[in-house]
């Protein structure tokens, strides 16, 4: 197997299993759990990961290494092809810049559509039956009546309590 090794920026949660089979494919796997972006810097001039071809981020890497700017894309290893973006956005990457070099990116954009979803359709329901009011007087401790709020009736305290009760 030619020398193409992967690196894995932030630390994976659920998915370590999977980060080892990559093995299968990548010749090294390269982990940088945690650091800063001077020290991420200093690796990638030192020649550190000289050789990755494949690098991920999952979602706390951020914190570690800033974002993705043309400053840090030109550091990066010259075998670096692919740029794999746990997050639903390309915010913190310099897509530009990657393209420049060759480096494709990727994302993850379906991982919190549901999620979305929901959220997006409490809100839209709260703003329609003016839940803060019932909101803020169960929060307090209050009962709900119809003149403490106007649309007060039996839907509105049930979203009420369930959404005090949402963590």
């Amino acid at each position: 197997m030619s020398q193409r090794a992967a690196l894995l920026i932030g630390k994976l949660s659920h998915t370590q299993k999977e980060w080892q089979e990559c093995a299968k494919v990548a010749s090294k796997l390269h982990e940088y759990p945690d650091g800063n972006r001077d020290d991420f810097i200093s690796k990638c001039k030192s020649g550190e990961f000289d050789n990755v071809f494949a690098l991920y981020r999952s979602n706390d890497s951020n914190p570690i290494t800033g974002d993705f700017n043309a400053e840090l894309v030109d550091l990066l290893p010259k075998s670096l092809k692919f740029i794999c973006h746990n997050g639903a956005g390309y915010n913190n990457i310099d897509v530009a810049a990657c393209t420049k070099r060759g480096i494709q990116v990727s994302s993850t954009p379906i991982a919190v559509d549901d999620a979305t979803a929901d959220v997006a359709i409490w809100l839209m329901l709260g703003a329609l039956r003016n839940i803060k009011q019932s909101f803020m007087a169960v929060n307090a401790g209050q009962s709900i009546t119809r003149t403490s709020s106007p649309t007060a009736d039996n839907q509105s305290r049930q979203m009420a309590r369930k959404l005090c009760a949402w963590p």
